[in-house]
Protein backbone atom coordinates (compact mmCIF):
# COMPACT_ATOMS: atom_id res chain seq x y z
CA UNK A 1 0.00 0.00 0.00
CA UNK A 2 1.26 3.27 -0.95
CA UNK A 3 1.36 6.46 0.92
CA UNK A 4 -1.68 7.63 -1.45
CA UNK A 5 -3.82 4.66 -0.61
CA UNK A 6 -3.04 4.73 2.79
CA UNK A 7 -4.47 8.21 3.44
CA UNK A 8 -7.74 7.34 1.14
CA UNK A 9 -8.41 4.47 3.42
CA UNK A 10 -7.55 6.78 6.48
CA UNK A 11 -10.29 8.87 5.42
CA UNK A 12 -12.91 5.90 4.38
CA UNK A 13 -12.02 4.90 8.37
CA UNK A 14 -12.84 8.45 9.52
CA UNK A 15 -15.84 9.05 6.92
CA UNK A 16 -17.22 5.79 8.66
CA UNK A 17 -16.53 6.97 12.04
CA UNK A 18 -18.67 10.35 11.42
CA UNK A 19 -21.22 8.78 10.12
CA UNK A 20 -21.46 5.99 13.01
CA UNK A 21 -21.38 9.19 15.65
CA UNK A 22 -23.87 10.72 14.30
CA UNK A 23 -26.47 7.54 13.94
CA UNK A 24 -25.58 6.40 17.30
CA UNK A 25 -26.25 10.10 18.84
CA UNK A 26 -30.06 9.73 19.14
CA UNK A 27 -30.93 13.26 17.44
CA UNK A 28 -32.23 13.47 14.13
CA UNK A 29 -30.23 11.38 11.26
CA UNK A 30 -31.99 12.02 8.42
CA UNK A 31 -29.73 14.56 7.10
CA UNK A 32 -27.04 11.72 7.90
CA UNK A 33 -24.67 11.05 5.01
CA UNK A 34 -24.75 7.31 4.49
CA UNK A 35 -28.30 8.22 2.37
CA UNK A 36 -26.84 10.08 0.29
CA UNK A 37 -24.22 7.37 0.39
CA UNK A 38 -26.33 4.45 -0.03
CA UNK A 39 -28.51 6.66 -3.03
CA UNK A 40 -25.15 7.23 -5.29
CA UNK A 41 -23.55 3.78 -4.40
CA UNK A 42 -25.46 1.25 -3.34
CA UNK A 43 -29.33 1.07 -4.67
CA UNK A 44 -29.86 0.11 -7.90
CA UNK A 45 -25.93 -0.60 -8.13
CA UNK A 46 -24.85 -3.83 -10.12
CA UNK A 47 -22.03 -4.42 -7.28
CA UNK A 48 -24.60 -4.37 -4.39
CA UNK A 49 -28.01 -5.89 -5.70
CA UNK A 50 -28.67 -9.58 -6.11
CA UNK A 51 -31.77 -12.07 -7.00
CA UNK A 52 -32.97 -14.48 -4.46
CA UNK A 53 -34.29 -17.20 -7.26
CA UNK A 54 -37.07 -19.29 -7.02
CA UNK A 55 -36.63 -22.58 -5.83
CA UNK A 56 -33.39 -21.00 -3.47
CA UNK A 57 -34.22 -23.25 0.08
CA UNK A 58 -33.05 -21.32 3.09
CA UNK A 59 -32.81 -22.16 7.13
CA UNK A 60 -34.11 -20.47 10.10
CA UNK A 61 -32.80 -22.47 13.73
CA UNK A 62 -34.60 -22.29 17.09
CA UNK A 63 -33.38 -23.32 20.47
CA UNK A 64 -36.43 -25.82 21.99
CA UNK A 65 -37.53 -24.84 24.91
CA UNK A 66 -37.97 -28.10 27.44
CA UNK A 67 -41.66 -26.12 28.26
CA UNK A 68 -42.91 -26.24 25.16
CA UNK A 69 -43.64 -30.09 24.86
CA UNK A 70 -46.39 -29.41 26.82
CA UNK A 71 -47.67 -27.18 24.16
CA UNK A 72 -49.11 -27.50 21.03
CA UNK A 73 -46.07 -26.22 18.81
CA UNK A 74 -45.96 -28.85 16.70
CA UNK A 75 -42.87 -30.80 18.38
CA UNK A 76 -43.03 -34.67 17.45
CA UNK A 77 -40.72 -37.98 17.14
CA UNK A 78 -42.18 -40.80 15.83
CA UNK A 79 -40.70 -44.57 14.93
CA UNK A 80 -40.99 -46.90 12.83
CA UNK A 81 -39.28 -50.05 13.41
CA UNK A 82 -35.74 -49.13 13.81
CA UNK A 83 -35.47 -45.21 12.46
CA UNK A 84 -36.86 -42.07 13.77
CA UNK A 85 -38.10 -39.08 12.28
CA UNK A 86 -38.56 -35.35 14.16
CA UNK A 87 -40.50 -32.69 13.40
CA UNK A 88 -39.46 -29.03 15.15
CA UNK A 89 -41.99 -26.25 15.66
CA UNK A 90 -45.02 -25.91 13.48
CA UNK A 91 -44.93 -23.33 10.89
CA UNK A 92 -46.65 -20.89 13.04
CA UNK A 93 -43.74 -21.33 15.69
CA UNK A 94 -41.14 -21.16 12.72
CA UNK A 95 -41.62 -17.82 10.95
CA UNK A 96 -40.72 -14.45 12.36
CA UNK A 97 -43.16 -13.59 15.38
CA UNK A 98 -45.95 -11.48 14.82
CA UNK A 99 -45.70 -7.83 15.23
CA UNK A 100 -45.59 -6.20 18.30
CA UNK A 101 -44.19 -9.74 19.93
CA UNK A 102 -40.25 -9.36 19.77
CA UNK A 103 -39.76 -7.01 22.61
CA UNK A 104 -36.02 -6.77 22.15
CA UNK A 105 -33.72 -5.21 19.27
CA UNK A 106 -32.02 -7.23 16.75
CA UNK A 107 -29.73 -6.18 13.74
CA UNK A 108 -31.69 -5.53 11.35
CA UNK A 109 -35.25 -4.88 13.33
CA UNK A 110 -35.98 -2.18 16.03
CA UNK A 111 -38.11 -3.65 19.00
CA UNK A 112 -41.77 -4.19 17.99
CA UNK A 113 -40.60 -5.10 14.23
CA UNK A 114 -39.89 -8.32 12.67
CA UNK A 115 -38.29 -9.83 10.26
CA UNK A 116 -37.37 -12.99 9.23
CA UNK A 117 -34.01 -14.07 9.69
CA UNK A 118 -32.42 -16.95 7.65
CA UNK A 119 -29.12 -18.45 6.72
CA UNK A 120 -28.25 -20.21 3.64
CA UNK A 121 -27.27 -23.23 4.99
CA UNK A 122 -28.16 -25.76 8.11
CA UNK A 123 -24.75 -25.07 9.88
CA UNK A 124 -24.99 -21.53 10.03
CA UNK A 125 -28.76 -21.09 10.73
CA UNK A 126 -27.69 -23.63 13.82
CA UNK A 127 -24.75 -21.59 15.12
CA UNK A 128 -26.76 -18.22 14.62
CA UNK A 129 -28.69 -18.75 17.64
CA UNK A 130 -25.57 -20.11 19.72
CA UNK A 131 -27.17 -22.72 21.46
CA UNK A 132 -26.35 -24.60 24.35
CA UNK A 133 -23.92 -27.82 24.21
CA UNK A 134 -26.54 -30.83 24.22
CA UNK A 135 -29.93 -28.58 23.57
CA UNK A 136 -32.22 -29.12 20.71
CA UNK A 137 -32.71 -27.30 17.86
CA UNK A 138 -35.69 -27.31 16.00
CA UNK A 139 -34.11 -26.39 12.16
CA UNK A 140 -36.73 -25.09 9.48
CA UNK A 141 -36.28 -24.89 5.42
CA UNK A 142 -37.89 -22.49 3.53
CA UNK A 143 -38.03 -21.98 0.05
CA UNK A 144 -38.52 -18.59 -2.70
CA UNK A 145 -40.82 -18.79 -4.42
CA UNK A 146 -40.78 -15.53 -6.17
CA UNK A 147 -37.59 -13.37 -7.21
CA UNK A 148 -36.55 -11.39 -4.88
CA UNK A 149 -34.30 -8.24 -4.80
CA UNK A 150 -31.64 -8.13 -1.72
CA UNK A 151 -28.99 -5.84 -1.32
CA UNK A 152 -25.93 -8.02 -0.98
CA UNK A 153 -23.11 -7.00 1.97
CA UNK A 154 -22.16 -10.71 1.69
CA UNK A 155 -19.34 -9.82 -0.27
CA UNK A 156 -16.37 -7.41 -0.66
CA UNK A 157 -16.82 -4.71 -3.26
CA UNK A 158 -14.01 -2.91 -5.85
CA UNK A 159 -14.50 0.14 -7.12
CA UNK A 160 -12.06 2.32 -9.60
CA UNK A 161 -9.28 3.38 -8.07
CA UNK A 162 -9.64 6.84 -9.77
CA UNK A 163 -13.38 7.19 -8.33
CA UNK A 164 -11.61 6.72 -4.69
CA UNK A 165 -8.87 9.56 -5.69
CA UNK A 166 -11.83 11.57 -6.75
CA UNK A 167 -13.89 11.59 -3.87
CA UNK A 168 -10.81 11.53 -1.70
CA UNK A 169 -11.75 8.16 -0.12
CA UNK A 170 -11.46 4.06 -0.01
CA UNK A 171 -14.92 3.22 -1.09
CA UNK A 172 -13.50 -0.66 -0.67
CA UNK A 173 -12.64 0.44 2.77
CA UNK A 174 -15.68 2.08 3.23
CA UNK A 175 -18.44 -0.71 2.68
CA UNK A 176 -15.91 -2.96 4.03
CA UNK A 177 -16.29 -1.48 7.52
CA UNK A 178 -20.13 -1.07 6.95
CA UNK A 179 -20.55 -4.75 6.02
CA UNK A 180 -18.54 -5.56 9.27
CA UNK A 181 -21.32 -3.61 10.97
CA UNK A 182 -23.23 -6.64 10.02
CA UNK A 183 -21.98 -9.27 11.15
CA UNK A 184 -19.72 -7.94 14.26
CA UNK A 185 -21.10 -9.72 17.39
CA UNK A 186 -21.90 -6.71 20.01
CA UNK A 187 -22.64 -6.81 23.52
CA UNK A 188 -24.33 -4.18 23.47
CA UNK A 189 -27.36 -3.77 21.39
CA UNK A 190 -27.58 -0.03 21.39
CA UNK A 191 -24.87 -0.57 18.23
CA UNK A 192 -27.35 -2.55 16.43
CA UNK A 193 -28.50 1.14 15.93
CA UNK A 194 -26.69 1.64 12.78
CA UNK A 195 -27.52 -1.61 10.92
CA UNK A 196 -31.32 -1.28 11.47
CA UNK A 197 -31.07 2.63 10.35
CA UNK A 198 -29.36 1.10 7.16
CA UNK A 199 -31.57 -1.52 6.48
CA UNK A 200 -34.71 0.47 7.41
CA UNK A 201 -33.30 2.91 4.55
CA UNK A 202 -33.03 -0.10 2.40
CA UNK A 203 -36.82 -1.58 2.78
CA UNK A 204 -38.39 1.64 1.82
CA UNK A 205 -36.68 1.82 -1.18
CA UNK A 206 -38.25 -1.16 -1.96
CA UNK A 207 -35.92 -4.16 -1.41
CA UNK A 208 -37.20 -7.36 -0.20
CA UNK A 209 -34.13 -8.19 2.50
CA UNK A 210 -30.13 -7.84 2.82
CA UNK A 211 -27.49 -10.61 2.56
CA UNK A 212 -24.32 -10.51 4.66
CA UNK A 213 -21.95 -12.74 6.27
CA UNK A 214 -21.93 -15.10 8.98
CA UNK A 215 -19.18 -14.16 11.67
CA UNK A 216 -19.23 -17.50 13.11
CA UNK A 217 -19.28 -19.86 9.78
CA UNK A 218 -18.50 -17.72 7.15
CA UNK A 219 -21.60 -18.50 5.28
CA UNK A 220 -24.38 -16.12 4.28
CA UNK A 221 -27.59 -14.71 6.29
CA UNK A 222 -30.45 -13.29 4.96
CA UNK A 223 -32.50 -10.44 6.43
CA UNK A 224 -36.03 -10.52 4.52
CA UNK A 225 -37.92 -7.68 5.03
CA UNK A 226 -41.46 -9.13 2.97
CA UNK A 227 -41.65 -12.13 3.85
CA UNK A 228 -45.61 -13.37 2.93
CA UNK A 229 -46.35 -16.86 1.60
CA UNK A 230 -46.18 -15.67 -1.82
CA UNK A 231 -42.38 -14.53 -1.48
CA UNK A 232 -40.87 -17.58 0.75
CA UNK A 233 -43.03 -20.64 2.14
CA UNK A 234 -42.48 -22.88 4.87
CA UNK A 235 -41.57 -26.40 3.93
CA UNK A 236 -40.75 -28.30 6.74
CA UNK A 237 -38.68 -28.55 10.08
CA UNK A 238 -36.92 -31.17 12.06
CA UNK A 239 -34.86 -31.45 15.30
CA UNK A 240 -31.12 -31.49 16.01
CA UNK A 241 -29.17 -31.54 18.75
CA UNK A 242 -26.06 -29.49 19.24
CA UNK A 243 -23.65 -32.58 20.18
CA UNK A 244 -20.26 -31.25 20.36
CA UNK A 245 -18.83 -28.23 21.47
CA UNK A 246 -16.81 -27.28 18.01
CA UNK A 247 -20.51 -26.43 16.73
CA UNK A 248 -21.35 -30.15 15.29
CA UNK A 249 -25.10 -31.04 14.65
CA UNK A 250 -26.61 -34.37 14.68
CA UNK A 251 -29.51 -34.36 12.41
CA UNK A 252 -31.58 -36.90 13.45
CA UNK A 253 -33.98 -37.22 10.38
CA UNK A 254 -31.03 -38.01 8.11
CA UNK A 255 -28.75 -39.98 10.61
CA UNK A 256 -26.15 -38.02 10.30
CA UNK A 257 -23.38 -35.13 12.07
CA UNK A 258 -22.87 -31.78 10.23
CA UNK A 259 -20.58 -29.19 11.05
CA UNK A 260 -18.43 -25.64 9.45
CA UNK A 261 -15.91 -28.79 8.41
CA UNK A 262 -15.69 -32.18 7.57
CA UNK A 263 -13.34 -33.56 9.99
CA UNK A 264 -14.20 -35.89 12.94
CA UNK A 265 -17.92 -36.15 11.85
CA UNK A 266 -19.05 -38.85 14.17
CA UNK A 267 -22.98 -39.69 14.25
CA UNK A 268 -23.59 -42.42 17.42
CA UNK A 269 -26.50 -44.27 16.06
CA UNK A 270 -26.83 -46.30 19.86
CA UNK A 271 -26.90 -42.80 21.74
CA UNK A 272 -28.89 -40.94 19.38
CA UNK A 273 -31.82 -43.48 19.46
CA UNK A 274 -31.59 -43.29 23.31
CA UNK A 275 -31.85 -39.37 22.87
CA UNK A 276 -34.80 -39.30 20.51
CA UNK A 277 -36.65 -42.16 22.67
CA UNK A 278 -35.95 -39.83 25.37
CA UNK A 279 -37.66 -37.00 23.29
CA UNK A 280 -40.29 -38.83 22.04
CA UNK A 281 -41.86 -39.31 25.47
CA UNK A 282 -41.23 -36.14 26.89
CA UNK A 283 -43.28 -34.76 23.95
CA UNK A 284 -45.99 -37.83 24.32
CA UNK A 285 -45.86 -36.95 27.97
CA UNK A 286 -46.73 -33.12 27.65
CA UNK A 287 -49.35 -34.09 25.04
CA UNK A 288 -51.25 -36.13 27.65
CA UNK A 289 -50.25 -32.93 30.19
CA UNK A 290 -52.10 -30.69 28.34
CA UNK A 291 -55.37 -33.03 27.48
CA UNK A 292 -55.81 -33.32 31.46
CA UNK A 293 -55.08 -29.66 31.65
CA UNK A 294 -52.07 -30.27 34.17
CA UNK A 295 -51.25 -26.82 35.73
CA UNK A 296 -48.16 -25.17 35.13
CA UNK A 297 -47.07 -24.48 38.77
CA UNK A 298 -47.34 -26.10 42.47
CA UNK A 299 -48.69 -22.98 43.46
CA UNK A 300 -51.46 -23.06 40.76
CA UNK A 301 -52.36 -26.97 41.98
CA UNK A 302 -51.93 -25.89 45.59
CA UNK A 303 -54.87 -23.13 44.63
CA UNK A 304 -56.88 -25.48 42.29
CA UNK A 305 -56.70 -28.09 45.31
CA UNK A 306 -57.96 -26.05 47.79
CA UNK A 307 -60.87 -24.83 45.28
CA UNK A 308 -62.04 -27.97 44.65
CA UNK A 309 -61.64 -28.67 48.15
CA UNK A 310 -64.26 -25.78 49.61
CA UNK A 311 -66.15 -26.95 46.61
CA UNK A 312 -66.37 -30.68 48.37
CA UNK A 313 -67.71 -29.13 51.92
CA UNK A 314 -69.98 -26.31 50.67
CA UNK A 315 -72.57 -27.86 52.74
CA UNK A 316 -70.61 -27.97 55.86
CA UNK A 317 -71.43 -25.05 58.95
CA UNK A 318 -68.13 -22.79 59.33
CA UNK A 319 -67.82 -24.38 63.32
CA UNK A 320 -67.95 -28.06 61.91
CA UNK A 321 -65.10 -29.97 63.67
CA UNK A 322 -62.40 -32.04 62.96
CA UNK A 323 -61.13 -34.13 65.81
CA UNK A 324 -57.18 -35.04 65.35
CA UNK A 325 -55.51 -38.61 66.80
CA UNK A 326 -54.08 -36.35 69.59
CA UNK A 327 -57.30 -35.09 70.63
CA UNK A 328 -56.96 -31.42 69.20
CA UNK A 329 -59.82 -30.23 67.72
CA UNK A 330 -59.56 -27.98 64.48
CA UNK A 331 -62.25 -25.93 63.19
CA UNK A 332 -63.00 -25.23 59.44
CA UNK A 333 -61.92 -21.81 60.16
CA UNK A 334 -58.49 -22.67 60.66
CA UNK A 335 -57.84 -24.12 57.08
CA UNK A 336 -55.75 -22.31 54.70
CA UNK A 337 -54.38 -23.17 51.52
CA UNK A 338 -50.45 -22.90 52.41
CA UNK A 339 -51.15 -26.54 53.92
CA UNK A 340 -49.31 -29.77 52.88
CA UNK A 341 -51.39 -31.99 50.18
CA UNK A 342 -51.17 -35.63 49.63
CA UNK A 343 -52.52 -36.15 46.14
CA UNK A 344 -52.86 -39.79 46.09
CA UNK A 345 -55.11 -38.99 49.16
CA UNK A 346 -56.98 -36.34 47.55
CA UNK A 347 -57.29 -37.99 44.38
CA UNK A 348 -59.10 -41.02 46.19
CA UNK A 349 -61.40 -39.21 49.04
CA UNK A 350 -60.82 -34.91 48.49
CA UNK A 351 -62.64 -34.64 51.91
CA UNK A 352 -59.38 -36.11 53.66
CA UNK A 353 -57.38 -33.39 52.34
CA UNK A 354 -56.97 -30.65 55.25
CA UNK A 355 -55.85 -27.39 54.82
CA UNK A 356 -54.15 -26.16 58.13
CA UNK A 357 -52.32 -22.62 59.46
CA UNK A 358 -49.52 -22.71 61.45
CA UNK A 359 -51.25 -22.61 64.48
CA UNK A 360 -52.28 -25.77 64.91
CA UNK A 361 -49.73 -27.98 67.47
CA UNK A 362 -46.55 -29.22 65.65
CA UNK A 363 -47.39 -33.12 64.78
CA UNK A 364 -51.04 -32.99 64.24
CA UNK A 365 -52.57 -35.54 62.14
CA UNK A 366 -56.42 -35.43 61.20
CA UNK A 367 -58.55 -38.79 61.04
Amino acid sequence: MNYQEYVLHLNADKRFKDIRKKLMSGQPYYDCDIFHILDEKVLGSDKFESTLKPGKTLYRAREIRPEDYTNDKGLSVESYGDTYKTKGYSEQESVEPPIGVVNCDGRNNTSGVSYLYLADNEVTACCEIKSGLRSLISLARFVVDRSLRVIDFSQEKEFQMSESVQEGLSWGEFFTLLMLRYCQPFADKNEYRVTQIISDYIRKAGYDGISYRSFITYGVNYTIFNSHKSNIRFIDSRILSHQFSKEIFWDFNNSKAIQCDDEDLVYDRDVADKMLRNIKRAVEKGSDNKKHEVLSSKTDQLENLFKEWEQAHENESPDYLKKTINGEFITKLRFRRDGIIEETIFSKEKRKVLFVDDSCLSGTTFL
